[in-house]
């Protein structure tokens, strides 16, 4: 069975067929057999206002979802298979989904103590959070592709161009080793990063015949945002069910995984071919912008159809730089030449993917007006205080099998004993014991007068009040739901706590960390 589909430039109705398409399939097709595949939440949820239009009475569970949030429901409707697959996965509800922020901290937590991991990387012009982010985006991109850890730096140093550049092959050549420790560890503890999500989908559900049975149709919008594992989806769909059906922009696909030019020659082998012409909801310059682009990845593209001609008071101007900079020193000459002309700078709008400080500043000089630049809220994961309690509870817990880098222990002396920076840093590197995975006591110091008296007795009292902790028998909880409910119990309480007014601070002192309360208080945490 060859799949179907449609190809137009940006606004040209591409969504509209493929909601058409899906009318059409409501028709003789519950809708819980049809499966609809859209590139963002906020496309679904129009999709779904728009398919209400057409069916106001439409009954039924309604599956209209990313690729991640489908890939993560089958993988929860079929855990059991997935844990018989990898029997290292504990006894769960279902899996748990990693945001960026959180699998960086797994990846930093299963790294650290890795002895190549530390000459490799450190002191090489990355700082530590970069070297985090670039490896966890390697582990998306080779998960969406369906290639194992392994894999991976056999690839990137074959890409690599400069084969004497030792220090960068030895950098590449060990990040199949931090992508397999963050595949392990997402196994242990099951909760999964983006590309640990899309192996299993790939390795485990794509095999299962059970999976191919809930489903009769799909209909995917904007297909040229597809990766490796979509594809491979896509291969075997057209053999098990009834119809496959593809929305391809021209000059999309750009996004952090897409393979458009791999998804156009899919297409282009699998599928019949229909061209929407009709561009009446897209202005020229953004049809002239999607030709553009389309050109920049494949030189010998040609448009398949012939435009319908049509004015723009406004045609589309590209500007194009070496680097970022560059590129936007060319946009703001253009601004300065709007302003000349007598246009408002209020009625200028720039768009850019990231507004850095570098950039930000670089607006500011030019026009001479203040920039400021707006950054979401971090995750909670960032903020020192909740490092500071992880670093904790993994002292506490050594049998969690994890332990904290000199840089976190560091954060939780300077927060919880209110030291200085340098002082923790001595502290922290006489005192964590790696091997042991505990805290040396305050002997161990080898220069006490450095650290200060008073700081290594609240020191002492910091580590033997979690070696006393540590001797406590576990919380009785005889399942998973019980340890649920307790959580959640715990959780009302403390917000029942914090509605009460607290007439007497000093009650809930640490005993070993005076300043912490004095902290907790002063930041409202």
């Amino acid at each position: 069975m060859k799949g179907e589909a449609i190809i137009g430039l940006a606004g040209s109705g591409l969504t509209e067929s493929c909601l058409q398409r899906y009318h059409t399939l409501l028709q003789n097709h519950p809708p819980e057999r049809i499966q609809v595949l859209v590139r963002s939440q906020r496309q679904g949820e129009q999709f779904f206002q728009r398919l209400q239009a057409l069916e106001p009475h439409l009954i039924g569970p309604v599956r209209i979802e990313t690729f991640l949030g489908f890939a993560n429901r089958c993988l929860y409707e079929f855990w059991p298979q997935v844990r018989r697959h990898h029997p290292q996965i504990p006894a769960s509800f279902g899996p748990t989904v990693l945001q960026k922020d959180l699998t960086q901290q797994i990846l930093m937590e299963t790294c650290s103590l890795c002895p190549r991991h530390v000459p490799i990387y450190d002191h090489k012009g990355l700082k530590p959070y970069q070297v985090w982010d670039q490896i966890s985006s390697t582990a998306y991109i080779a998960g969406s592709a369906a290639i194992p850890p392994p894999e991976i730096s056999p690839r990137l140093v074959q890409a690599w161009p400069d084969a004497s550049d030792h220090r960068k092959v030895d950098q590449l050549g060990h990040v199949s080793c931090c992508v397999d420790r963050l595949y392990t560890a997402c196994l242990d503890l099951a909760s999964f990063d983006f590309g640990t999500l899309l192996l299993l989908f790939d390795q485990v559900i794509l095999d299962l015949p059970e999976f191919w049975q809930e489903l009769d149709h799909l209909i995917v919008d904007q297909a040229d945002e597809s990766f490796g594992v979509a594809l491979r989806f896509y291969d075997k769909a057209q053999a098990q069910l009834q119809s496959v059906y593809l929305a391809y922009t021209i000059g999309g696909g750009l996004s952090f995984t897409g393979v458009p030019d791999a998804v156009a020659s899919w297409i282009a082998d699998h599928c019949t071919c229909q061209y929407l012409e009709q561009t009446h909801k897209s202005a020229p310059a953004l049809t002239q912008l999607g030709i553009r682009l389309a050109e920049q990845m494949d030189p010998q593209f040609r448009l398949p159809f012939t435009l319908q001609p049509g004015s723009d008071p406004y045609p589309l101007e590209i500007l194009e730089g070496e680097t970022q900079l560059e590129a936007a020193e060319q946009m703001l000459g253009t601004v300065e030449k709007l302003r000349q002309e007598g246009v408002a700078t209020s009625e200028i709008a720039i768009l850019t993917p990231a507004l850095d400080t570098g950039l930000a500043l670089l607006i500011q000089k030019r026009m001479g007006e203040a920039v400021t630049v707006v950054r979401p809220f971090p995750a909670l994961i960032k903020y020192p205080l909740a490092r500071t309690f992880l670093t904790a509870a993994q002292l506490a817990h050594p049998h969690w099998g994890l332990f904290p880098s000199l840089s976190e222990g560091r954060l939780m002396l300077e927060i919880f004993l209110g030291m200085d920076p340098i002082r923790a840093q001595l502290l922290v590197e006489d005192t964590l014991d790696a091997n042991a995975k505990s805290l040396r006591p305050a002997e161990s110091v080898a220069y006490p007068e450095r650290i200060g008296f008073a700081n290594l007795e609240r020191y002492q009292s910091l580590a033997s009040w979690l070696q006393q902790y540590q001797s406590l028998p576990p919380p009785a909880c005889g399942s998973v739901l019980e340890l649920t409910l307790c959580s959640a119990t715990l959780a009302a309480l403390h917000q029942f706590r914090r509605s009460i007014p607290d007439t007497n601070p000093d009650r809930y002192r640490s005993p070993f960390s005076p300043h912490f309360s004095t902290t907790l208080r002063s930041r409202g945490d």
